[in-house]
């Protein structure tokens, strides 16, 4: 659920410290169970711990022992002090002494002054995330510029996601939220992330100039056109990663032939308010609709060149592979 408001929920994380002893790990890699003295680690956090430690679950490599893995955790434990951090019951995330928690607070403070205006917050219950929304409408109407703190942003983070900028377009129109991208960070295809490295003025002032050119590339997008193959290609590579597949059908069955990527954007931010999907896909198909106007070369390049790589009959979908189909040839191996 998205809830509006001009207050933002700050909330504490518990955060507990990880014993300096070897652990012990039972179950094979990638199903393990890992405990210290009593202290069990959530599955959840297994991978985030081994890749702290500078360990990896994965196919063939120069194979560990459940030993090796041991003292790697215990040596790492021993230089960089580990910590389990948890939002109520829910396990965040496991970090080291170098982790430092976001305050949303302060950095709405230091953005408002900066653009001397107030934020419109959105608050996305699912993943405890927050999106703070600057009005910069002078430059376009309906124009925000925004940041997110990525999941349990209001409980400071989860350690494994930096803040995030961006330019959201409000159209009144449609009703909905559309996320941009920045001209001067296509070859990233992502937005501005800040990672407390004193450049926040200077990702401000790069998506100002962006806000600048918006009306620009909208109306351009009218032009710029993905037919019935690119458009499914496109859907499949993020359906792969949790897109709805409804989504695409309907938005293909709507468009035999082809559609404009300023028509894909308006009909995603339309599709996407539907209550039935959770906040964090609903933000994924919004940040899209934002990237099939602004990044429309890039992403062509990218689904024709898969396109010609593919064999005629698995064009339309690239099936899974399980892992319990290769549980049993996974290995721990360096990083």
């Amino acid at each position: 659920m998205v809830t509006q408001t001009y207050e933002i929920p700050i909330k504490e994380a518990t955060k507990i410290a990880i014993p300096k002893i070897k652990p012990e790990i039972i179950g094979c890699p990638g199903y393990e169970s890992i405990n210290f003295e009593g202290l069990v680690v959530p599955q959840s956090l297994n991978r985030t711990l081994f890749d702290r430690c500078g360990v990896e679950v994965k196919q063939g490599g120069s194979i560990l022992t459940t030993d090796e893995v041991k003292e790697e955790i215990l040596t790492t434990n021993k230089n960089k002090n580990l910590y389990m951090r948890f939002a109520n019951d829910r396990p965040i995330a496991l970090v080291t002494d170098k982790f430092r928690e976001i305050n949303p607070t302060t950095m709405a403070g230091n953005i408002s002054g900066k653009l001397k205006s107030q934020p419109l917050v959105r608050y996305f219950q699912d993943n405890e995330s927050v999106q703070m929304n600057f009005p910069i409408e002078s430059r376009f109407p309906g124009l925000y510029i925004a940041v997110n703190t990525g999941p349990y942003g209001v409980f400071g983070g989860s350690g494994q996601n930096a803040i995030q900028y961006g330019i959201t377009w409000f159209n009144k129109t449609c009703s909905n939220w559309t996320m941009f991208l920045g001209r001067d960070l296509m070859s990233r295809r992502g937005r501005i992330i800040h990672r407390n490295n004193g450049s926040e003025n200077k990702n401000l002032d790069a998506l100002i100039k962006t806000a600048d050119e918006l009306a620009m590339e909208i109306e351009d997008s009218k032009s710029k056109i993905f037919d019935r193959c690119d458009l499914e290609n496109y859907f499949n590579a993020y359906i792969k990663k949790g897109m709805p597949e409804k989504i695409k059908e309907t938005i293909v069955n709507e468009n035999p032939n082809w559609i404009s990527a300023y028509d894909l954007s308006y009909r995603l931010t339309q599709l996407c308010q539907d209550p039935k999907l959770s906040d964090v896909t609903r933000a994924r198909i919004e940040y899209l609709a934002g990237e099939v106007i602004l990044c429309y070369d890039r992403i062509m390049q990218n689904v024709q060149a898969n396109t010609a790589n593919m064999p005629m009959n698995a064009r339309l979908r690239v099936p899974r592979v399980s892992r319990l189909q290769t549980a049993g040839q996974l290995y721990y191996v360096t990083k």
